[in-house]
């Protein structure tokens, strides 16, 4: 937000002006990112969302719509928008006494992005953008997204509980077993084994060493 203005009848928001639109509109004029700039889109996501998650944001609804392009001719240049579904994780108590962070139980985000305990409704926390965030890269480098299921909502949410994806020969012969081994470390179904952002940000050979 850069500045807002208020007459009698109108309120005015000025904001920063994203030329480029959002990052899922172009993978589909590219169909998918190369690796190499994959690559460094995710070291600009991950340092912004490890902000975010440093200061106890979880922003719930990160998906591909939601990133935005600076310019229409950089592909890599984003910020990440709509923080309608952001919230606060304040630590509490879990049911047999211990402290938590998975405080947060309301069921939010888009539906092919959401964490596997977003959908169960047992508690989450910030690892859940983490899981988002893995559907994100496999989208990118794909061109496809991880979980589908043409019959049913139900059917897609299966496949998220039991993380049944793969990668496809035909579309990632050509993507390196650490770039796979990157996105798998975030679409792990254990929270608690999953990437955060600060460790996804440190991961090997996925982060070019000026984002990390």
């Amino acid at each position: 937000l850069v500045d807002f203005f208020v007459e009698p009848t109108t309120f005015y928001l000025v904001m920063d002006f994203m030329e480029g639109g959002p990052v899922f509109d172009r993978v589909l004029e590219k169909h998918f990112y190369t690796e190499a700039d994959a690559r460094v889109l995710a070291g600009k996501i991950l340092r912004a969302v490890s902000f975010m998650h440093a200061h106890d944001v979880v922003h719930r609804d990160l998906k591909p719509q939601n990133i935005l392009l600076c310019s229409a001719d950089d592909d890599t240049d984003v910020r990440i928008a709509d923080f309608g579904f952001a919230a606060v994780v304040r630590p509490g108590i879990d049911a047999d006494g211990n402290p938590t962070r998975r405080v947060l139980k309301q069921r939010c985000g888009t539906p092919s992005y959401v964490a596997p305990e977003v959908i169960s409704g047992g508690g989450y926390d910030q690892a859940a953008d983490m899981w988002s965030l893995g559907v994100i890269f496999y989208f990118l480098m794909g061109g496809y997204p991880p979980f589908v299921d043409y019959e049913s909502r139900q059917g897609m949410f299966r496949k998220i509980m039991a993380a049944d994806y793969e990668f496809h020969e035909s579309d990632w012969r050509g993507v390196s077993p650490s770039a796979k081994d990157f996105i798998r470390r975030l679409l792990t179904l254990n929270p608690d084994m999953r990437l955060t952002a600060s460790d996804a940000l440190r991961h090997g050979g996925a982060i070019p060493p000026q984002f990390r």
